[in-house]
């Protein structure tokens, strides 16, 4: 399907003749932003304040799923073996679904510059770095150094070992009722 153009008005240029011409319709136009944005102001407001009252409804409403999410949650922790088949790691009932899922594990480690230099000072690359990039730059090249995820993750315990923080493998527990085309995670 082709995409619609965007409708446009037909303009019709204000005639400027003179400069008091050019003073009024310079005016002219800064008191139409002025009521374009008081306009979007008034808008806005009504937004923030219908988004409140939506935020105080749903309060209730979200602490009641969420305590029937937890109580879910404690009862397949606790009963898991008999209402889950031991092949698999889900059940469909009649009214939704429960799940678990392994969660793959995870660099938490971010690249900063002062984790960088460290790094490099604590394998006594610092030299070797700064001379190669001192070199690249006369090319007009940059180098940029970053974790290798993949390689830390299949290394996991050299990572580690090097002061490389990783977020390990865990199981995490989902519900999808059938009525809604949403599932919530539970955490704890």
């Amino acid at each position: 399907m082709a995409k619609k153009k965007k409708e446009q008005f037909d303009i019709i240029p204000v005639i400027v003749t003179d400069r008091t011409s050019l003073a009024e319709s310079i005016k002219r136009i800064g008191d139409l932003q002025r009521t374009k944005t008081e306009l979007s102001k008034n808008i806005n407001d009504q937004i923030a304040k219908l988004q409140e009252k939506l935020t105080l409804e749903c309060e209730p409403i979200d602490k009641e799923i969420q305590e029937l999410a937890l109580g879910i949650k404690l009862f397949m922790d606790e009963n898991r073996e008999t209402v889950i088949p031991p092949e698999k790691k889900s059940v469909e009932l009649p009214t939704g679904t429960v799940a678990y899922r392994d969660k793959t594990p995870k660099v938490l480690t971010r690249v900063t510059d002062k984790f960088i230099a460290a790094y490099l000072e604590k394998h006594g690359l610092t030299d070797f770095y700064e001379k190669t990039v001192k070199k690249f730059s006369k090319f007009f090249l940059t180098i940029k150094i970053e974790l290798d995820k993949q390689a830390i993750l299949k290394q996991q315990q050299k990572a580690r070992d090097l002061g490389i923080e990783i977020e390990g493998e865990k199981e995490r527990f989902y519900i999808k009722p059938a009525s809604v085309n949403e599932e919530i995670e539970v955490a704890a």
